[in-house]
C-alpha cells in the first residue's frame, strides 16, 4: 500500500521542479516531503546574487 499511494503524491512535484524527493513521511492526517534542491547554488530573491548557502527551511 505505501508504494501505490506514493506513486500517487509523485505528480504533485513538477518534473522541471529541480528537486530532488529525499523522502517521504505519512500517517492518518499528514503527508510530509523531504526535498532537496539539485542545483548547488541558486539566486538570492533579494538581491539576485547567486549562493550556496541555505538562508531558510519551509515547513
Amino acid at each position: 500500500m505505501y508504494h501505490r499511494s506514493l506513486r500517487t503524491l509523485l505528480p504533485v512535484l513538477p518534473s522541471d521542479a529541480g528537486l530532488r524527493l529525499d523522502r517521504v513521511e505519512m500517517n492518518d492526517a499528514l503527508v510530509k516531503l523531504l526535498l532537496s534542491p539539485l542545483a548547488l547554488t541558486a539566486a538570492c530573491p533579494g538581491c539576485g546574487q547567486q549562493t550556496g548557502s541555505v538562508h531558510s527551511r519551509y515547513t
